[in-house]
Order: structure tokens, then C-alpha cells, then sequence
């Protein structure tokens, strides 16, 4: 089976995502044993890496700046369970700083699990080079506004036409 991913989804677990990175794991094993053939044009994997630091960026913004706040009224700090729930909320700021501490290390060696799975999966494709031939025809697309992609954007025609220069040769 061949299969082709965009480069949002890539994209998508370095940032909030209902995806699970279990799910990238499992494909990459299925292309490992050879029962996926992933087709990538090298426009997808470059716009991936491109791309990473301000998807992180976005969403590591707002998670450092989360705080776990919640006010209390006068009336509930007499109860024994108020201090049961600030200590609680007080262990939740500590493990939210650990974490952050933990994960800016791992960010910042490209060491983020989605950078180790997503790299095995780009070596482990078929990378297709994008050719100036392959980049002509996307700009005829593009001009005769034809679809996929956006207004005069070639990048998602860029990856159409590489994308069916490798079929035809399956075909």
C-alpha cells in the first residue's frame, strides 16, 4: 500500500493535537516491514523541518504559560478539603515546571519523540526529489488555477505533480 501525508500532519504533534504519537509509532513500524510504502516529495520534509520551531514555538507559548489558578472563597478555606486541594494545586506548578524544563531540553536537541519518529519516517519513505520539471508543471497549475492548494501557492501542486511522477511509474 502506498500513502502520502501532508506536511500539516507532521506538523500537527508539534502542536496541540487530538492525534496520539502511538499512532505515528505504529505507521512507522508498517513502513519499517515494508507493508506501507510512504511516498514523501522532499517538499514535505523540508517544509516539516522548516516549520517545526514556530509550530512549537505557538504552542509551547501558551503551555508555559498556564497556571493552575483557582480562586478560592472565603467560605471554602475553612474546609479541611481546601488545603488538601491548594498543596494539590501547589504539586501541579512544581511537576508544570519540571516539565517544561524537561521538554525545553528535549526541544532544543531535537529530541522531542515526534522529532525522533518523524525523522525515522522520513529516512525509512520514498523521498521523491522535486525536479524542475516537477516545479514547471506546478506553476502551470498554479497559473490556470487549478487544484489542489490555495489561490497562487505552488506548494501543494508541487507535491501533487511529484506525487504522480512516481505512480506513473507503478502504473
Amino acid at each position: 500500500m502506498n500513502l502520502f501525508i501532508d506536511t500539516n500532519i507532521f506538523l500537527s504533534f508539534y502542536h496541540y493535537t487530538s492525534e496520539d504519537i502511538q499512532e505515528l509509532e505504529k505507521l512507522l513500524l508498517l513502513v519499517k516491514d515494508g507493508e506501507i510504502d510512504l511516498w514523501l516529495p522532499k517538499q514535505v520534509v523540508d517544509e516539516t523541518r522548516h516549520n517545526r520551531s514556530s509550530k512549537i514555538q505557538n504552542s509551547h507559548s501558551s503551555f508555559r504559560k498556564f497556571k493552575f489558578q483557582l480562586p478560592f472563597p472565603a467560605y471554602a478555606k475553612q474546609d479541611q478539603q481546601y488545603v488538601l486541594l491548594r498543596d494539590y494545586i501547589g504539586s501541579a506548578e512544581q511537576l508544570h515546571k519540571a516539565l517544561l524544563a524537561s521538554i525545553e531540553e528535549d526541544i532544543s536537541k531535537n529530541n522531542l519523540a515526534a522529532d525522533r519518529i518523524i525523522n525515522e519516517l522520513f529516512q525509512s519513505a520514498s523521498v521523491i526529489d522535486i525536479t524542475d520539471e516537477i516545479i514547471n508543471r506546478a506553476r502551470v497549475r498554479t497559473e490556470l488555477g487549478n487544484p489542489p492548494g490555495k489561490d497562487n501557492c505552488i506548494r501543494d501542486r508541487v507535491n501533487w505533480k511529484a506525487l504522480l511522477s512516481k505512480a506513473t511509474k507503478y502504473t
